[in-house]
């Protein structure tokens, strides 16, 4: 009880303080103050989030580099997917659960049923699926709001398809640097005085229109309770080791699959307000959580690829994006506490069956070997320009063992004490180094799946998509 008044009375040094009414309702209005993120969470700057970047000197990255590390003839080949990968994977993993069954019929029909992107749905595009539906062509008004109402109605779509909070930036040179040059697949992006985007396949282009000034993501979070025994990665499948060819688990695919459809449903609504937009899904315009931790949905976290949300840790899967002309009101990244924790803890990096994730105090670059220290030559497929971790993700055969041990994942219902310790962690990191131990020691991170099993089907099974729509 003590320790609980400390991180109470730590907690509450944060709270928001408003004078009167008219304060709270003002409030209310601001894109900032109505965001679902905690209490405890504050607000920062515009582009000063927790990791610092040096906006000066941050390259745009090229996306046609993304997957440099798969080309045999590259330097930076690593062949992490390979029987050599997926014997040292298995072995892990049955030393971390001697009675894990890697061809458990419940695990495969799960698998198998989950994985299908879309279930037919067209894959995700820049320009998306074309719109059945608009002012222009069917004659009805088109919707004008101001920004902040543009921004409660955009954040209510996502709500409703499944999604959770939006976060926003709108294009300057900060954005600039964020954008890659060129997408994963293979296209320049390029801002123009056009009218209407446009594709051209043959010159692999993507033209922009200038009046395309504001981007947005998404957070879409993973369901927690099997997220925390994902075992075997993008294994290749051979007569000695994972003959099925496991990889991830349920999890990963039903956020994939469900992710597809909701960016071409987000895209529809936009169109159908009378507005435009471009995405593409996980490969196009740039990373999802780049925008997500400037613009305040997730924290830079030491696992580097994957960012964290104040509520969710490592369990949100998805951070689509969008680039649109759907006037929306910027906002400003947050400090709950999360950077400063990672610098202390480091769980996710110790129990890495690869040990791939950068250890120690972050950096402004990394070469191949980020988890040894090395920062020699930068590797051409990671961002650099900003103090934090980088996981050589050519190594990573996304297990994905780490996202079930972070200390911020949250379970449905869990006890007050977390929210107790997450405040405490968000105003003084104190503390964060007796929270690592007493997460270790209670073991709240990785579980066998056997136990999700026990549960799956019971009263006791978290809810399904893993957000509480009532916080």
């Amino acid at each position: 009880l003590g320790f609980g008044g400390i991180g109470l009375g730590a907690a509450a040094a944060t709270a928001p303080v408003y004078r009167d009414l008219d304060e709270v309702l003002s409030a209310s209005e601001d894109a900032d103050s109505g965001s679902t993120h905690p209490w405890w969470v504050s607000k920062r700057d515009h582009f000063n989030p927790t990791v610092e970047i040096d906006w000066d000197h941050k390259w745009r990255v090229d996306g046609r580099m993304a997957r440099d590390y798969r080309n045999p003839d590259s330097d930076w080949f690593f062949d992490a997917y390979g029987h050599e990968a997926a014997l040292k994977y298995k072995a892990y993993a049955d030393n971390e659960d001697p009675e894990f069954d890697w061809e458990d019929p419940r695990r495969q029909a799960l698998d198998e049923a989950a994985r299908p992107s879309g279930l037919g749905v067209k894959s995700n595009s820049f320009l998306g699926l074309e719109p059945a539906t608009t002012p222009e062509k069917d004659g009805y008004r088109k919707w004008v709001g101001t920004p902040e109402e543009n921004y409660r109605l955009l954040r209510g779509a996502v709500r409703y398809f499944g999604g959770d909070d939006v976060g926003v930036l709108e294009h300057d040179t900060h954005l600039d640097r964020l954008l890659c040059t060129w997408d994963m697949n293979g296209y320049k992006n390029s801002f123009e005085d056009i009218d209407k985007p446009y594709e051209d396949k043959e010159n692999k282009h993507h033209g922009i229109p200038n009046s395309f000034k504001w981007c947005f993501s998404w957070t879409f979070r993973q369901y927690v309770d099997l997220t925390r025994c994902q075992q075997g990665g993008i294994l290749g499948a051979y007569p000695d080791c994972n003959r099925l060819g496991i990889g991830e688990n349920a999890a990963v695919w039903y956020c994939y699959s469900r992710l597809a459809i909701v960016e071409h449903r987000l895209m529809a609504f936009i169109r159908a307000l009378g507005y435009d937009c471009v995405a593409g899904g996980m490969s196009s315009i740039t990373s999802g959580n780049a925008i997500a931790t400037v613009s305040g949905l997730l924290e830079h976290a030491r696992m580097g690829q994957v960012a964290l949300h104040p509520k969710w840790g490592a369990t949100n899967r998805g951070t689509y994006k969008m680039l649109t002309d759907y006037p929306l009101p910027p906002t400003r990244p947050i400090d709950a506490g999360i950077y400063n924790f990672c610098k202390t803890c480091g769980i996710c990096a110790d129990l890495c069956p690869g040990q791939i994730i950068q250890k120690g105090d972050p950096t402004w670059t990394t070469g191949r070997n980020p988890e040894d220290g090395d920062d020699g030559e930068p590797l051409p497929y990671q961002a650099q320009g900003f103090l934090g971790w980088r996981t050589d993700i050519g190594k990573c055969p996304h297990c994905p063992t780490c996202q079930g041990t972070c200390p911020f994942n949250e379970l449905p219902n869990a006890s007050w004490m977390h929210t107790i310790v997450k405040a405490t962690v968000a105003t003084t990191p104190l503390f964060n180094g007796f929270f690592t131990n007493m997460d270790e020691l209670f073991d709240y991170g990785r579980k066998p799946e056997r136990d999700f099993w026990e549960r799956f089907g019971s009263i006791d099974q978290p809810y399904m998509y893993g957000i509480d729509t009532t916080r």
